[in-house]
């Protein structure tokens, strides 16, 4: 059950450490995700999230901005080779470090705009 199109609508937090706020409690299905490789492994799994939640430190080499390019690039590939629609997902950013909160915002902003200009390419 891989795939862009959802199969199940979720939101991913990705953090090591913290849990999610009394915020997120009304949230159907949460997915928390403490690293690089279990969020890669939920999406190849659920497909897109509608939401995610971003840390940037995640105690390892591989970090939120990775995640976020990792989420890019799939995205950018996925449309190339299968026609796949870009996915809307939303996101948020609790890092402490601001500039990695504008690195990650960057990455997200470029899926939107992607999507914007895949959705010209197909009216011409």
């Amino acid at each position: 059950m891989s795939g862009a199109n959802n199969k199940i609508k979720y939101q991913l937090f990705l953090d090591d450490e913290r849990w999610p706020g009394p915020s997120l409690a009304g949230v159907k299905l949460l997915v928390i995700c403490r690293n690089y490789d279990a969020f890669v492994s939920t999406v190849q799994q659920l497909g897109y999230p509608e939401f995610i939640y971003f840390d940037n430190d995640l105690g390892e080499p591989k970090e939120g901005k990775d995640c976020a390019q990792w989420l890019l690039d799939r995205i950018i590939d996925r449309r190339e080779l299968n026609g796949e629609a870009v996915p809307d997902i939303g996101w948020a950013v609790h890092s402490q470090n601001s500039a990695v909160t504008k690195e990650i915002d960057k990455k997200m902003g470029d899926i939107i705009r992607y999507k914007s200009i895949s959705q010209v390419e197909k009216t011409d």
